[in-house]
């Protein structure tokens, strides 16, 4: 009887300290809280993370692509030709007879006629006379036709001007003398009145000269001279 209620004893003590091991050793097998503060949690800061190579967005490999001021085509320059209304030298315009020709100075042949440039294109200016709207004669002469197939020549249309027509002068300055027909003289060369056409004015004045009348094959020359009086209306300058 005595074993009987022992071993029940024993049994009872048994239980009971496999149930205090139970009690005891079940917090260490959770170690970690079980319940987790969400809001604590999400107060945090995130740790910031280092950017490794590769590791941006194609969007803001973009973004800085754009924003690099290196990186951004700048637009191609485009260089513009300014036209200058300013002439290299002297020409000479007549707009009724569409005339628009450079100008040379000339001087004196040897038996002390004046120059004509072999140049059919070009205009002569004397050199001796004022320049084109200076106070003064000026004179510019031109061939009528030239060589033995009578090519046209600078002044070839010039004996169909008329009183009033305008002749634009540009002279070595940029600026332009404007003239207008006063009337038109025609003289044999065997009596050319020199010192009328080329007489010093108190005004400045033009005269244009080319031959004229009918072509000689005797002496090889033109039997006149074609005259245009012009005087200066005004004067136009280029900034």
């Amino acid at each position: 009887m005595k074993k009987t209620k022992l071993s029940i004893l024993l049994r009872i003590i048994l239980i009971l300290s496999f149930s205090c091991a139970v009690v005891f050793l079940a917090p260490g097998e959770n170690s970690q809280p079980i319940v987790k503060n969400t809001l604590a949690a999400d107060a945090l800061p995130m740790p910031a993370l280092e950017e490794t190579a590769g590791s941006k967005q194609p969007a803001q490999e973009e973004q800085a692509i754009v924003s690099n001021p290196r990186d951004v085509q700048e637009p191609a320059v485009v260089e513009k030709t300014i036209i200058e209304p300013k002439p290299a030298g002297m020409s000479i315009q007549i707009p009724k007879i569409s005339l628009n020709a450079p100008v040379v100075g000339v001087g004196l042949e040897a038996n002390g006629e004046l120059h004509v440039p072999g140049n059919l294109v070009q205009a002569g200016w004397y050199k001796n006379s004022p320049e084109p709207g200076q106070t003064g004669t000026s004179v510019i002469t031109g061939h009528f036709d030239y060589g033995p197939n009578f090519a046209p020549g600078v002044f070839y249309k010039l004996h169909t001007l008329s009183v009033g027509d305008e002749i634009f002068v540009r002279r070595n300055d940029g600026s332009t003398a404007v003239f207008a027909v006063k009337n038109m003289e025609q003289y044999p060369q065997n009596n050319f009145p020199t010192s009328k056409v080329y007489s010093s004015s108190k005004l400045p004045e033009l005269r244009l000269i080319t031959c004229a009348g009918f072509y000689s094959k005797i002496t090889g020359r033109y039997t006149e001279d074609l005259v245009v009086y012009a005087v200066l209306d005004r004067v136009v300058s280029y900034s």
